[in-house]
């Protein structure tokens, strides 16, 4: 779930994830620079983030973690691809 600073809410679907950031569809179109938070059932802490760019109906954000959230998201992408589909 997507949910920005005016409080708004949107499901998306995270495509691709890196310990810095995602391409996020089924997301509104957003404009550069608009901040919100990503919260994933596999994660434990809410991912801060800044919207980077929009193309194809996709949106690119940049997580903006402090050191120890770094930390823990270093592995996150292997740990969520080693979790079995739904």
């Amino acid at each position: 779930r997507l949910t920005l600073a005016d409080g708004t809410r949107h499901d998306v679907r995270v495509v691709d994830l890196s310990a810095g950031g995602a391409r996020l569809v089924d997301a509104p179109a957003l404009a550069a620079q608009t901040h919100g938070v990503l919260t994933l059932a596999a994660v434990p802490f809410p991912l801060p983030l800044t919207v980077l760019s929009v193309d194809d109906g996709a949106l690119h954000v940049m997580f903006a973690l402090h050191d120890t959230a770094k930390a823990a998201c270093a592995d996150m992408p292997q740990r969520l691809a080693m979790r079995p589909a739904a």
